[in-house]
């Protein structure tokens, strides 16, 4: 079995885990436009309802990011840990299958 990885790809894939934590940090302090189309409603009911739901979903959102920045600096340590290995073996064994014999 063969397994790959690619140093640069974990890299992207954990900045673009991080672009993702900051627009849900972005989301849950500008709340603004929820509650503006909640007091367009016109009804008390319905604003209160949306209020509520926003500050449930706002919740979610909260706990979400929290597990998205964990995993971002997780998977960032990953690359860095997976290119400083790839380097380590490439200054070791230069060439591919240098000093097998057959």
């Amino acid at each position: 079995m063969r397994f790959a990885v690619s140093p640069e790809e974990l890299a992207s894939l954990a900045a673009a885990m991080r672009r993702s934590a900051d627009e849900m940090d972005t989301m849950r302090h500008h709340q603004g436009p929820i509650h503006g189309k909640a007091a367009d409603g016109g009804h008390p009911v319905f604003r209160a309802a949306v209020d509520d739901f926003a500050a449930r979903w706002m919740w979610g959102i909260e706990v979400l990011q929290g597990d998205v920045d964990v995993l971002a600096d997780l998977l960032a340590k990953v690359a860095e840990a997976y290119a400083r290995l790839e380097s380590e073996i490439a200054q070791t064994w230069p060439t591919a299958g240098a000093g097998v014999r057959r």
